[in-house]
This record gives structure tokens, sequence and C-alpha cells, in this order.
């Protein structure tokens, strides 16, 4: 080989280096936007259980299964099946595992899904509610089987 097909080969197999370091730094950064979105999404929802007004009334009723419960308007209840559902979907999708799902919004899903007060004057059975009924149940049975294990807690 000459000087020159060797100079040349040398700055090809630099530019590949340069190329697969670019794309490597590219993917690297596109893991971590994923990541920030998700702990948004997640503290956006953790902060809308925890400060909505009426979630958080319907948190301290269903601690106890009040009958107070039975007085809460449908459209809140609704509500906060909906607030859920929209966990379940993100569950669902992968942006939220089952283990920081259940540890950070599984117990009101639980406790909603077994109040006989919630549930007074609706129909439990509403298809329209299946989502909300298969994540309660997840919950439950993800909870009957919870053990703590930090490396499951990541978004």
């Amino acid at each position: 080989m000459t000087y020159e097909q060797y100079l040349e080969l040398y700055i090809k197999a630099l530019a590949f280096i340069v190329a697969a370091g670019t794309l490597l730094k590219g993917l690297v950064e596109y893991r971590k936007q994923g990541l920030t979105k998700r702990a948004e999404v997640f503290l956006q929802m953790r902060t809308r259980l925890r400060q909505d007004e009426s979630f958080s009334k319907l948190c301290d009723l269903l601690e106890v299964d009040s009958p107070e419960l039975q007085d809460i308007p449908l459209v809140e209840r609704d509500r906060f099946i909906g607030f859920f559902e929209e966990l379940a979907l993100m569950h669902n999708s992968g942006l939220i595992n089952k283990q920081v799902t259940l540890y950070m919004f599984g117990y009101f899903a639980i406790r909603c899904y077994h109040s006989e007060n919630f549930w007074t004057g609706l129909n439990k059975d509403q298809p329209l509610w299946s989502l909300f009924m298969d994540f309660a149940k997840e919950m439950d049975r993800a909870h009957n089987e919870f053990r703590y294990d930090k490396r499951q807690f990541c978004l």
C-alpha cells in the first residue's frame, strides 16, 4: 500500500469513529430527554393527586370508606376514576413501571375499587370503567405480591 492509500484509510476510519461517537452521543441525549419527560409527567400526576382539593377530599374519605362518599357528585367521582385511568394508560404504555405506579398511586386506586360507599348509586360493571377496574385489580394483585427492591424504583 502506498502512503496515500494509508492516509485515505486512516481518514475514513477516523470519520467512521467520529460519526459513531456522534450517533452514540445523540442516542444518550435522546434517552435523557425521555427520562426527563417521564419524570415531569410523573411529578405532574403526583401533584394532581396530592394538591387537587376534590381528590384530597376523596382520598380522606376513601381511607375509612366514609358514607360521605355517597354524597360526592358523580362528576367528581368520575374525574377521580379518570385520573387513575390516565395512570393506567401511562403504565400500559411503559411510561411508569408497575412498582412505581403501585408505590406512588396504587393505594387509593385499591381503596376506591373496594369501597362500598364510593360505588353506591353507580354501576361498577359499566364497560367504560373497564380500564380503571383492570388497573385497580392489577394494583391489588401487585400490592399483595409487593416486595421492596430498590432496583425496580426508577422512571
